[in-house]
């Protein structure tokens, strides 16, 4: 996978349905939330 597909919605029936249930925060924040909880993570195992 690459930083470009991220995001992208790969099945829009699931999409629209988890949209209208307030499921969905914002589109592809998952993985920066992730890389940035593993960056602290990291950075506060190297201390």
């Amino acid at each position: 996978m690459t930083l470009e597909l991220l995001g992208i919605k790969n099945n829009p029936l699931l999409f629209g349905m988890l949209c209208r249930m307030n499921a969905v925060e914002q589109v592809g924040s998952g993985i920066r939330r992730i890389r940035e909880k593993g960056r602290a993570l990291i950075a506060g195992l190297e201390e």
